[in-house]
This record gives structure tokens, C-alpha cells and sequence, in this order.
């Protein structure tokens, strides 16, 4: 395939922007939602892995598979907020990703933070 026929193939950029526009913002309600449900699925699964101890650990190890898969989207709504682009709010993704961190994982954001700032002073 030459290069022509390829740029002729690939659709125009400012079709694509269009299209993509109205994801390119943050949306505070959707966010809440998405990551309301994220937990609560998480914390159901957690619950049913303990109390299918009792009955199989093969069971248990299948409930491990979408638990674990809540946890990695909860991972991606902490990194999104650690980069501001979940919540419009600064103030907003910096409460949920310490809240989503949890305690041990925020003094660690904060202690790199605080060096973060000492070294981009010191230059």
C-alpha cells in the first residue's frame, strides 16, 4: 500500500476532533458515577470472595478475576485524578485519589510531593 492510499484511508483530523470533543472534558457527575460503582462492585466482590472461603477455593480464586479487574479501574480513576483529568476540580481529584490510595499510599504522595517541590525549587 503506498503512502497515499494510506493518508487517503486515515480519516481527517478535524472530523476526528469533532467527534472526540465532547469527551474531552471532565464531567463531575459521570465521574462520581463510574467510580461509585467501581467501588461498590469491589467492596461486593471482596465480601463474596470471604464467604466463598467456605464453599471452594477455586470459587474463590474465580471471584478473585472481576475483583481484581474493579481494582485495576480503580487504579486508572487514582491515576487519572493524580494527572487532573477525571474531575474539573484540582481541589476535587486530589481528595478522591488520596481517598482512593488510601492512607499508607497518600503520606507516600505527599511525602513525594513535598521533595517533588524541594528539588523544583532548589534548581
Amino acid at each position: 500500500m503506498s503512502n497515499d492510499a494510506m493518508q487517503a484511508a486515515l480519516p481527517q483530523i478535524g472530523i476526528l476532533l469533532a467527534l472526540l470533543n465532547p469527551f474531552s472534558k471532565a464531567n463531575v457527575k459521570t465521574a462520581t458515577r463510574q467510580l461509585l460503582v467501581a467501588l461498590v462492585f469491589y467492596v461486593i466482590g471482596w465480601v463474596t470472595m470471604y464467604y466463598s472461603l467456605h464453599i471452594s477455593y477455586i470459587l474463590t480464586l474465580l471471584l478473585a478475576v472481576p475483583t481484581a479487574g474493579f481494582l485495576m479501574r480503580i487504579f486508572i480513576f487514582f491515576h487519572d485524578c493524580g494527572h487532573g483529568s477525571f474531575f474539573p476540580s484540582s481541589h476535587l481529584a486530589g481528595c478522591n485519589a488520596r481517598a482512593a490510595s488510601g492512607p499508607p499510599s497518600a503520606r507516600c504522595h505527599d511525602h513525594f510531593l513535598y521533595f517533588l517541590a524541594a528539588a523544583s525549587s532548589a534548581s
